[in-house]
């Protein structure tokens, strides 16, 4: 008998027993959970509004800003699956497993996946010495080819597995729409020019405003909120957001990587995205 208790506070589980003679007994168990990383957040107590948005913001902001050439080989540690006992990585949008070291070409290969898509961070494209939000390990999940399919499409609404939508849209999936709500929140919390929205001509591909700072929406924000309460926070999505945080990863040479060292506060305090975005 297994239990998932993801948010902090006090459970009672209630248990009923009966023994070969037909005897029975009831008992509570009384389970209380601490966020063992509650210090993160210690100057957000009692705040609420922009002033939480804004204090957040200041905390999410100090990290170490790693490179996307060393994302490789964070995202095969850290997007390791739990599902298979951490023998392989977990795929973006469709569950593709993924081997955990880097393939870049050939059978096996995989990619990094920006989630909230290159083309739309006011930047030019990514290349592996970026150290920007290009390279944030909050906004990039490892992935297959189905990261062509979702190119620099934005986030429309659908249902079942992952697909296009019209031309422009993408629907991520039902296992992985919350995933990408939270990953939205937290670039648009983390980088200032970053913005959401439902205006779908500020989101539709525009080759003139691709990779400025006139493209940098993404959406839809309309459709958010519900997909994080629809898909919430899972194992994987908390085991990925601590080695963010703290964990250890090794280049070719064996060299260890220096961890980002912040979190995704919408992980860790899932009731903070209706509170600010809602």
């Amino acid at each position: 008998m297994q239990y998932a208790f993801l948010q902090k506070g006090e459970y009672e589980v209630f248990y009923i027993v009966e023994d070969a003679a037909g005897n029975v007994a009831e008992f509570i168990l009384t389970i209380t959970i601490e966020f063992p990383y509650e210090y993160y957040y210690e100057t957000t107590v009692d705040l609420e509004g922009i002033a939480l948005f804004n204090e957040l913001r200041e905390i999410v902001s100090i990290h170490n800003k790693v490179s996307y050439g060393d994302a490789r080989y964070i995202l095969s540690v850290s997007d390791r699956d739990y599902k298979t006992d951490y023998t392989t990585v977990r795929g973006m949008y469709d569950n593709d497993v993924i081997s955990t070291y880097w393939i870049g070409q050939g059978a096996g290969a995989w990619q990094r996946e920006h989630v909230w898509p290159n083309s739309k961070l006011g930047a030019a494209k990514v290349s592996n010495t970026s150290k920007d939000q290009r390279s944030d390990l909050h906004g990039l999940r490892a992935i297959t080819g189905i990261n062509q399919t979702r190119s620099n499409r934005y986030f429309d609404q659908g249902v079942g597995s992952a697909h296009i939508i019209g031309s422009e849209a993408f629907y991520p999936g039902d296992d992985f729409k919350g995933d990408v709500a939270r990953i939205l929140f937290f670039m648009v919390l983390r980088y200032d020019f970053l913005t959401l929205t439902d205006d779908i001509s500020l989101l539709e591909n525009n080759p003139s405003t691709n990779y400025t700072m006139a493209g940098a929406y993404q959406g839809l924000l309309s459709l958010l909120v519900d997909w994080h309460l629809e898909d919430p926070v899972d194992k994987f999505e908390i085991d990925r957001n601590n080695f963010i945080y703290e964990g250890i990863a090794y280049d070719p040479n064996d060299q260890a990587i220096t961890p980002q060292g912040n979190r995704n506060p919408f992980i860790d305090h899932p009731e903070w995205v209706e509170m600010l975005f809602g």
